[in-house]
């Protein structure tokens, strides 16, 4: 978009509220931090410092210094990597002077046209959008409980499947045996330390009866 000397209209198909801000992005939680520091999260591939000048810029080490590390490496809070994310796409989505740009529609692509007619794109909402060029960008399914355990342990109010659910991390008793405990919970002063429990996923069979 931003190299283009003819005018490209790009269509991104999002259900979601703020475009840039998925999954792993939206979390307001400040444990919650990128595993890998900024030079590797840069929209720009040929800019792979672009990220670290929006971080200075935005006087985020200020803000907050414990994502600066001993090596010098900043390891971003999620929230913040989605602000970047969110600025960067608006700041491109419009370029006056070879006319690109980037329009978000709200909804949810559902399927295309056939082989032999022009591309569709047929929406939840009823839009039928026409086309050049289609990417599809699955992005990440919702946390799930991977195998072997049951799928339908995760309706048990003991079990927690999706990671990023703050309120409910939040919710563990303090005296509550754990096989994970959070950040939060070992900053806290009221909490005590979590003992983790041992579980035998696949117990052994039992023993045959003795004669």
């Amino acid at each position: 978009m931003r190299r283009s000397t003819r005018p490209l209209h790009v269509t991104v198909i999002d259900p979601a509220e703020r475009l840039g801000r998925g999954m792993a992005c939206r979390s307001t939680d400040s444990d919650r931090r990128l595993n890998a520091p900024t030079f590797a999260h840069s929209l720009l591939p040929d800019d792979a410092w672009h990220l670290s000048h929006w971080v200075r810029r935005e006087r985020l080490l200020e803000q907050n210094p414990q994502a600066l590390r001993p090596d010098g490496g900043v390891f971003l809070r999620r929230g913040d990597i989605g602000r970047y994310f969110e600025q960067t796409l608006q700041r491109h989505s419009h370029r006056p002077a070879s006319g690109p740009r980037i329009t978000c529609v709200r909804d949810l692509a559902l399927g295309l046209s056939a082989p032999d007619a022009p591309l569709r794109v047929a929406t939840h909402g009823g839009l039928s959008l026409r086309c050049d060029l289609l990417f599809i960008a699955n992005g990440n399914p919702p946390p799930r409980l991977p195998p072997p355990f049951n799928p339908a342990l995760a309706a048990h109010p003991g079990v927690i499947e999706h990671p990023l659910a703050a309120t409910r991390l939040e919710g563990i008793d303090a005296q509550a045996r754990s096989l994970a405990r959070t950040r939060r919970q070992q900053r806290s002063r009221r909490r005590r330390r979590l003992r983790p429990l041992n579980l035998n996923v696949c117990p052994p069979d039992p023993a045959p009866a003795a004669g």
